[in-house]
């Protein structure tokens, strides 16, 4: 095939049009521009089939590179024929790893769709599709019975069950909308339930630091008041500063006459002020 003839049925696949625009192709379009078209088109389609494992896209990819390696003997496209190789058979790989490990675990819903992912990559692979064949009505009645205790859950506001019940449906069909709805209605849920907990346990703990707030005070308030004392051991501090302030021993005076707490009782008031008089003109020590 002439590089001519090989633009032109490629042409035909990127525009998918009539002749007139193949003409226009042509002449729009020098040789290197063609290749790097090409190129960029088979590059998107590598990426979009990486994320999407659709066979068919990276299939496109690869034989865009093929074409660009064959005619044009182009090396980033032989490198990219190799990448695309290289994705299929690790992905493969890991594929095959996450099944095991999810039927070492019991997961049935996990293994559905890790075999629907290798199915959707390599459509021919025998081992997905003996397992989906054989297991289909089994994955109907558990995506079934997922569903419908997500709801329950959703409606007896258990939502962290909900949640794992609507996430196992979408670990093997991740399009389905009502799981995708149940999963959105039960997190939303949950985080209005977390926050209003977390209200309710904020208001507790303001109300707790203003109770010991008050308690606090209170106790405070309550040192802060003198200690009421008896008639008779007001009494006795009155004879005792009396006494003292006979010997003219003025500084214990001042302190039995202050210890009564109460300058009105009898004329405590006087000795105070002639006992400090005597301690000032004295130079005495309190």
């Amino acid at each position: 095939m002439s590089i001519k003839a090989a633009f032109l049925i490629l042409a035909v696949g990127i525009l998918s049009v009539g002749c007139t625009s193949v003409s226009r192709w042509e002449s729009r379009f020098t040789e290197d521009e063609k290749i790097q078209l090409i190129y960029e088109r088979a590059l998107r389609n590598f990426e979009k089939g990486k994320e999407t494992l659709e066979h068919q896209t990276l299939q496109k990819a690869k034989e865009d590179f093929e074409f660009l390696a064959e005619v044009f003997k182009h090396d980033p496209a032989k490198k990219q024929i190799l990448e695309i190789e290289r994705f299929y058979r690790e992905k493969r790989q890991a594929l095959q790893a996450s099944i095991a490990e999810a039927k070492a675990k019991n997961d049935f819903l996990a293994q559905v769709g890790f075999y629907r992912k290798l199915q959707r990559l390599v459509p021919d692979d025998a081992e997905a599709n003996k397992f989906l064949i054989e297991n289909r009505t089994e994955i109907q009645t558990q995506v079934e019975q997922h569903l419908a205790a997500g709801k329950s859950a959703l409606a007896g506001k258990n939502f962290q069950k909900a949640i794992a019940s609507f996430n196992a449906v979408l670990s093997a069909y991740p399009e389905s909308e009502e799981a995708k709805q149940g999963l959105a209605a039960a997190v939303a849920a949950y985080e209005e339930a977390r926050r209003i907990e977390a209200e309710e346990a904020t208001r507790r703990a303001e109300e707790a630091a203003r109770t010991r707030r008050r308690a606090t005070q209170r106790e405070k308030e309550e040192r802060a008041q003198p200690v009421q004392l008896s008639a008779e051991e007001k009494e006795r501090l009155y004879q005792a500063g009396k006494a003292a302030f006979d010997k003219k021993d003025f500084v214990s005076a001042y302190k039995n006459f202050m210890a009564i707490g109460d300058e009105n009782y009898k004329d405590t008031r006087i000795y105070l002020q002639r006992s400090l008089s005597k301690i000032k003109a004295l130079k005495l020590e309190k």
